[in-house]
């Protein structure tokens, strides 16, 4: 997959804002019809201009996008309020307006030879892999119904059960303090499940930490591993330099995460300085 043409839209309305559960919710957000060719991986940046602060942008994976009976083009974001940005975006309503720009960054590479693959998301990291599992059952039907393991601090943390399976993808889910699935991490049903298993791919999203291990994981084993980075991405264009990230194929040098990324290759990512 590769990076499409965005837009700018400083007046796209929200259709929908929903509070999904503790500090997440869902956006919906009427968008130009260029989305309907994004790709899973890739994300929106988005400002509310109607307040000054927080200045920057801030980016959202695409988790859905959607053609609904009056042929208008949603967009879905699926978001935690962490601080002014988010906190500010969960007061918003249907019918306001936000500054959106996308879709931008490059998403997850899929081949045609690719028999099977797995997914590993912590928290709202599922989002990108949602629109990923339902692509490859209209894209990629070989690599459809394989396995998510979904890893949450708490139950609260965990998101997108329900749909996943009914797309028809087995879901291992653990959290930290055992309120729901496995107690533990969710690297330990993950590494146990590639003791039988060797998938073709590895897709995964969320906290660093949680991709650090994944991507130890799959180095370990030599498993191919794509891993979605969350991070700040102030322009969304490259410009910045504000989300630079070490990588050393060869002799060791940065990349942006949001024009060569967000998605990147695990194995030639410098994980010692993330």
């Amino acid at each position: 997959m590769h990076q499409q043409h965005s837009v700018l839209d400083d007046n796209a309305v929200i259709i929908w804002n929903k509070h999904i559960q503790s500090q997440y919710y869902s956006m919906g957000i009427r968008s130009n019809p260029l989305y309907l060719n994004a790709q899973p991986g890739q994300f929106l940046s988005v400002k509310d201009m109607n307040r000054d602060k927080p200045f920057l942008r801030r980016p959202f994976s695409i988790h859905q996008v959607i053609e609904n009976t009056n042929a208008e083009v949603i967009t879905e974001i699926l978001y935690r309020v962490v601080g002014t940005c988010t906190e500010n975006m969960s007061h918003m309503q249907a019918g306001q307006s936000l500054s959106v720009m996308g879709p931008l960054g490059n998403g997850f590479q899929v081949s045609s030879d690719m028999k099977q693959s797995c997914m590993v998301a912590g928290g709202v990291g599922i989002a990108p892999l949602v629109f990923l599992a339902s692509w490859l059952i209209q894209n990629h039907r070989q690599l459809a119904s394989g396995n998510i393991f979904i890893g949450g601090r708490s139950h609260t943390d965990v998101l997108c059960v329900t749909e996943l399976k009914e797309l028809g993808y087995s879901v291992v889910l653990t959290t930290e303090d055992g309120s729901m699935g496995i107690q533990g991490r969710i690297t330990s049903p993950f590494e146990l499940f590639l003791e039988q298993h060797t998938p073709d791919m590895i897709f995964a999203c969320g906290p660093i930490p949680m991709l650090k291990a994944v991507a130890m994981i799959a180095i370990k084993k030599n498993i191919p591993c794509q891993v979605s980075l969350e991070t700040v991405m102030a322009c969304g264009l490259g410009a910045c330099l504000g989300c630079a990230v070490s990588y050393q194929p060869e002799n060791q040098t940065y990349l942006h995460v949001c024009r060569e990324g967000a998605v990147f290759n695990a194995f030639e990512l410098n994980w010692d300085t993330l």
